[in-house]
């Protein structure tokens, strides 16, 4: 079995409005003033998101139906605190996908066992470019295949989709 965790990493990033978006699907955040301290003797502030902004975690029905999975409102914190391996990618190159055999190699020295969240490092930097929105590094459908068969709770990547740029909705394998 996996060696107990040594160290906590936080995957999450600030969200502003130049957080990185994927629009028009996506729009940007926008922050806007509720309440001053000048007019109404406290600071407040409304903001309007769609909840591919930032980090985020997509939600068990994106493509199925709310009866029948867990909306994103459901699914608990004590779910994201989990054990995982960390399987990296760096070397490759803008718009390369990763292959089942690569994936493979790198999770088998982890003993990537069931239950268990895998982490892709890709070396992405969330940034508002098009090599960081489009161009960003993805596991091909057979990878996927491998992540089910190993029975994995959690998949998160530093990629701002886990599915290639542009792909029509019913070739999301990962989603």
């Amino acid at each position: 079995s996996s060696p107990p965790m040594s160290e906590w990493i936080d995957l999450t990033m600030r969200i502003s409005e130049e957080s990185p978006t994927l629009p028009p699907l996506h729009p940007k955040a926008e922050f806007e003033d509720f309440a001053t301290l000048e007019e109404d003797g406290y600071n407040s502030t409304m903001l309007h998101m769609e909840t591919h902004c930032g980090t985020h975690m997509d939600a068990p029905c994106e493509f199925l139906p709310k009866n029948e999975s867990r909306t994103i409102d459901e699914v608990t914190v004590d779910e994201m605190v989990a054990e995982g391996v960390i399987c990296k990618f760096t070397d490759k190159e803008p718009n390369d996908s990763i292959s089942r055999e690569e994936l493979e190699e790198q999770a088998e020295q982890y003993d990537l066992s069931a239950g268990e969240y895998l982490i892709i490092d890709c070396g992405m930097k969330p940034e508002d470019t098009d090599l960081y929105k489009r161009n960003y590094v993805y596991p091909e459908k057979e990878s996927v295949e491998y992540m089910v068969e190993k029975d994995i709770a959690c998949l998160a990547m530093d990629a701002p989709s886990v599915d290639k740029w542009n792909v029509p909705f019913d070739e999301l394998y990962i989603h």
